[in-house]
């Protein structure tokens, strides 16, 4: 069934092309997932390819495209994802969280870090985290327009490179209903696969920087889950999928689990030849 035309995914990639080819990547895995969903790009670049429904081109790049994703979204109800993501489960679930709630976003896992403990102009105590703006939730009223043009402004003002910090203190200024969404829904720091099982939240989208260093010469560029984790996490992270018997679940394209195996020695062949017998052969 065709997805509710209120609801929609945006994705924003500004700057370097390496972004909107990650955000690319992303949707192809999140249409994996929810092949009915409504799917936007906005972006600064020409883009060739169907996986989206519209891309809305824009004249401002900046270092916060996201912002300006979620106002001009043409969607009443709009969920946000960042581009260095992979989506490996259904994740349309979230907007029966837009029945009651005006904005979902998920705590920072780092959040007791130097990074996260950073403030705007007010502390707070850990009691209310820092939320991470990796995947944001939002319905569209005059409240939550006006929140996002608020963090815009501060942003761009204070030429502040951390959005967190001013998003927190916006929110709790603020007069919306929040909903805190569980972290298998933004899983940023991955030795969170090591200590959970299927008895846990199954991980539902895999989001790390590490996809963009390559950008800036700091790490080579990651072609799939494989590289990203390491072969043992990946094993771990399919046997609790594996494991998890409360509902079928789609398949993860091989292109987002080992991308192009062309690229592989004959040692890292194997063991993915390895893995698929063992995880993906039914």
């Amino acid at each position: 069934m065709d997805a509710p035309k209120n609801q929609g995914f945006v994705y924003a990639a500004t700057g370097h092309p390496g972004y909107t080819e990650l955000a690319i990547r992303s949707a192809l895995s999140l249409r994996a997932q929810c092949p009915h969903a409504r799917i936007d790009l906005f972006t600064d670049k020409a883009v060739e390819t169907d996986v989206f429904d519209q891309v809305h081109i824009s004249t401002d790049s900046w270092f916060r495209p996201k912002i300006d994703a979620l106002i001009n979204s043409r969607f009443e109800q709009t969920v946000y994802i960042d581009a260095d993501t992979l989506i490996i489960d259904d994740i349309s679930d979230i907007f029966f969280l837009l029945q009651r709630y005006d904005i979902a976003v998920t705590q920072d896992q780092g959040r007791n870090s130097k990074h996260c403990r950073e403030i705007h102009s007010l502390e707070f105590p850990q009691s209310f985290p820092t939320l991470n703006g990796g995947l944001i939730a939002v319905n569209k009223r005059p409240e939550t327009t006006a929140l996002l043009q608020a963090w815009r402004d501060i942003l761009k003002e204070t030429g502040s490179r951390k959005d967190q910090p001013s998003l927190r203190e916006l929110l709790w200024q603020s007069e919306l209903h929040i909903a805190v969404l569980p972290p298998e829904y933004n899983v940023m720091h991955l030795h969170w696969l090591d200590s959970i099982n299927h008895r846990h939240g199954l991980p539902k989208v895999i989001h790390s920087p590490k996809m963009h260093r390559y950008f800036k010469n700091k790490g080579k560029k990651i072609a799939g889950l494989y590289q990203l984790l390491g072969a043992n996490r990946l094993k771990r992270l399919l046997k609790i999928r594996r494991d998890t018997d409360y509902r079928t679940l789609q398949d993860i394209p091989e292109d987002v689990l080992f991308g192009d195996l062309g690229t592989y020695s004959w040692q890292d062949r194997l063991r993915i030849k390895r893995i698929r017998k063992r995880y993906l052969t039914r």
